[in-house]
């Protein structure tokens, strides 16, 4: 049986008078009708009949508000404070934070790349020396793509590359398949923690990434706690292939 529509709520003069209010105060659709218990389109469709369409330009800043957003971050209110107590959006307040100069940089989160002639000394010699790429990369204190450029720099200099024959071992596909589909671990993480080559990680996944069960979960972005239990048989008799270290 169709279910029957609820019959329109025709708009009192009193909301008319309240609805022109909010509007000339500057407030959202979805706030003026929170607090006249209207849906955001109908006071769209509302505003327009009265001949005030909901503008789309932005609400300039009036001096007065611009002396109460210093006087607030000075007080250390936060963003989404502000944005509340002034009736913005976090987006505009941080912008007219910017324009005023109250916007503290935010902390510089990816180190720079060294291009010293000592820094690729220290690198050539550590990779000579067979040192895993996640140990070179503790030594010289460097991210994983800043190494990974650098070494490709000096490999096309003429830095011999590594054997990349060496077969994979139990300890090596168990923990690239738990690193992987439950620990939430990049592949290139991986590839740096076990000195294999990126690529050859992503060949050892892809024979598995497409059967069951991963299929069913595909790689994870956070640690799955505690662990599936059909996973980790999966990546024992996975693992069982392969010979045990030596």
């Amino acid at each position: 049986m169709p279910r029957k529509r609820a019959p329109r709520r025709s708009w009192t003069p009193a909301e008319d008078e309240k609805l022109l209010a909010l509007r000339k105060e500057g407030l959202p659709l979805k706030e003026i009708g929170q607090r006249l218990g209207r849906h955001p389109e109908a006071v769209r469709s509302r505003l327009r009949r009265l001949g005030f369409p909901p503008s789309k330009t932005r609400r300039a800043w009036t001096p007065d508000e611009d002396a109460r957003l210093r006087q607030l971050r000075v007080e250390g209110w936060e963003l989404a404070e502000l944005a509340a107590i002034l009736r913005r959006t976090p987006a505009s307040v941080k912008s007219r934070l910017s324009y005023l100069g109250l916007q503290q940089p935010g902390p510089k989160t990816r180190k720079p790349c060294p291009k010293t002639a000592r820094f690729r000394r220290e690198l050539a010699e550590l990779y000579r020396q067979g040192l895993p790429l996640a140990e070179i990369a503790r030594r010289l204190d460097v991210g994983p793509g800043c190494l990974k450029r650098t070494l490709a720099a000096l490999h096309r200099e003429g830095l011999p590359e590594r054997p990349r024959t060496k077969p994979w071992t139990r300890q090596e596909v168990r923990a690239i398949l738990r690193g992987h589909f439950i620990d939430g671990v990049p592949v290139v993480d991986l590839a740096m923690r076990l000195d294999r080559p990126v690529s050859s990680v992503r060949d050892l996944l892809r024979r598995y990434r497409s059967q069951e069960p991963w299929v069913r979960y595909g790689r994870r972005r956070k640690p799955v706690d505690p662990p599936p239990k059909e996973l980790l048989e999966a990546i024992e008799a996975i693992a069982q292939r392969y010979e045990e270290r030596a």
